[in-house]
C-alpha cells in the first residue's frame, strides 16, 4: 500500500510540473465474452476514461493574498518588484498562481466478433460507440491477427493489421476518415501474473487520394493480473505526428483497471 501511495505522489508531481505537456488517462474498462464455439465468440466491453489537466486560472481573486496584510505596517514596507518574472510570486520564485484540474470524460462502448480459422490467425470485427462531453462518435475496425507457429512461456508477439473507419464532425456534417494500422504486440511475462508490454504501431492515412503516413505511436508498461478477471496497468505513451508543417509529439500516462466476467 506504501508503494502505491508513493507512486500517486510521485505521479501527481510529475504531472504538476508538466501538465503542459503531459497528459494522463484514468481508465476502467468491464467486459463480457460468450463463446460461440472452438473458434468463434463475441465481446461486449464499456469503458470510461478521464482526462485530467493542471491548468492556471484567471479570476479577479487571482492576486487576493498580496493585498491582505498579516501583520499591521506590513503594507507601508512592501513595494513592488518590477524586476519579477510575470507570473513569479514574491516566495524566491517559486508559482504562486492559482491551478485549478479540468477532468474531460468519455465513454467507449464496444462490440467484437472473433474468428479464428487456424492456429496462427485471428480475424476480428469490432465496433465502438464514442460518446465524449460535446460529440458521438462511431468507429469500425477489421483486424488481422497473426500468431507465432512456436509459443514462448515468457514472450508473447502479436503482430496486427488493422483497417478502421472512424466517424467526425465537419461543419455540421459527418464525415469518415479511414486508416491502416501496423502493430506489433510485445509481452513479458517476467513473474507469475506480472507482464511488461511494448507495442509499437504505424498508422496511414488516405488524404485526398494519397496514402501517407499519419503517426507513430509506442506503448509500453507493466501489467498485473489478479485472479484472471482482474487487471492493473500503468503505462506511458509516445505519439508523433508524422504530416503537416507541424510534426508534434505528445507523451501520456495512462493508468488502467479492467474485469472480465
Amino acid at each position: 500500500m506504501k508503494k502505491f501511495s508513493l507512486l500517486a505522489c510521485l505521479l501527481f508531481c510529475f504531472c504538476e510540473s508538466y501538465a503542459q505537456h503531459l497528459g494522463v488517462n484514468i481508465r476502467v474498462d468491464v467486459s463480457k465474452n460468450f463463446k460461440i464455439n472452438k473458434k468463434s465468440r463475441v465481446e461486449i466491453s464499456q469503458q470510461i476514461q478521464l482526462n485530467p489537466e493542471i491548468k492556471a486560472t484567471e479570476s479577479k481573486y487571482n492576486n487576493l493574498f498580496n493585498d491582505i496584510y498579516l501583520f499591521p505596517g506590513d503594507e507601508e514596507e512592501e513595494e513592488d518588484d518590477d524586476d519579477d518574472e510575470p507570473g513569479m510570486g514574491n516566495s524566491g520564485g517559486l508559482n504562486d498562481n492559482p491551478q485549478q484540474v479540468e477532468v474531460e470524460w468519455r465513454s467507449v462502448t464496444g462490440l467484437r466478433g472473433e474468428y479464428r480459422p487456424a492456429n496462427w490467425l485471428r480475424l476480428s470485427q469490432n465496433y465502438s460507440l464514442n460518446i465524449r462531453e460535446k460529440e458521438v462518435r462511431h468507429g469500425f475496425r477489421t483486424d488481422f491477427t497473426f500468431l507465432p507457429f512456436h509459443k514462448s512461456k515468457k514472450i508473447e508477439l502479436e503482430p496486427r493489421l488493422s483497417w478502421q473507419m472512424n466517424s467526425a464532425k465537419d461543419d455540421g456534417r459527418t464525415v469518415w476518415n479511414h486508416s491502416f494500422v501496423f502493430r506489433s504486440g510485445m509481452e513479458w511475462l517476467f513473474k507469475k501474473d506480472h507482464r511488461l508490454y511494448l507495442n509499437p504501431a504505424a498508422n496511414m492515412e488516405w488524404d485526398e487520394g494519397i496514402l501517407e503516413w499519419d503517426r507513430f505511436r509506442l506503448d509500453s508498461g507493466i501489467r498485473y493480473r489478479f485472479r484472471k478477471k482482474h487487471t492493473f496497468d500503468f503505462g506511458y505513451r509516445y505519439q508523433k505526428r508524422l504530416t503537416g508543417k507541424k510534426k508534434a509529439d505528445s507523451h501520456g500516462i495512462s493508468i488502467g483497471y479492467s474485469v472480465d466476467f
